[in-house]
């Protein structure tokens, strides 16, 4: 809020300090500092008009306007150093992504290459997986052999002459 100077239009009044905190800005209040007796135009000369309290109001209004145009002129920059950054980091994503768009197109070969490993490893597996339970059951049925062998009569002791 702004203090009131009183009829004599002396006094200091402070601008920007009741702003609410989502619009506050992070630099100090300006303080307008009046000159008893004097009053000022809208170019900055010395105006009377005789009501001090509406050559209060004029200054106020003044240092106001030159306030909003500071900070206008302080929001462009912003708004400039933004775009100049935004425009900076375009070309840094861009960057990404076509090195996103590499490593998608590498792992999509890589998976077509297991997939063919796989199935080509899946036939090979089968195979050895038969070669060996074949052999799991011929080993057993020689065994079995030699032991009817023996027991129907034949033995090494007989070949022999």
């Amino acid at each position: 809020p702004v203090p009131s100077q009183g009829a004599t239009g002396t006094g200091t009044s402070t601008i920007g300090a009741g702003a609410p905190d989502s619009l506050a800005s992070p630099r100090p209040a300006v303080t307008a500092t009046r000159i008893p007796g004097a009053s000022y135009s809208s170019l900055g000369g010395k105006k009377s008009t005789g009501n001090k309290e509406v050559d209060l109001h004029q200054q106020l209004h003044e240092d106001m306007t030159t306030e909003i145009l500071q900070m206008a002129k302080g929001l462009k920059q912003n708004a400039l150093k933004f775009t100049a950054k935004l425009e900076t980091q375009s070309g840094a994503l861009e960057e990404a992504e076509g090195h996103l768009e590499a490593n998608v197109a590498s792992a999509q070969a890589r998976n077509k290459q297991a997939k063919v490993f796989y199935k080509r490893n899946w036939a090979t597996g089968c195979k050895s997986w038969l070669i060996l339970i074949l052999v799991l059951c011929i080993v057993p049925a020689v065994y079995i052999a030699i032991k009817m062998s023996y027991f129907v009569g034949y033995s090494n002791k007989k070949l022999e002459l």
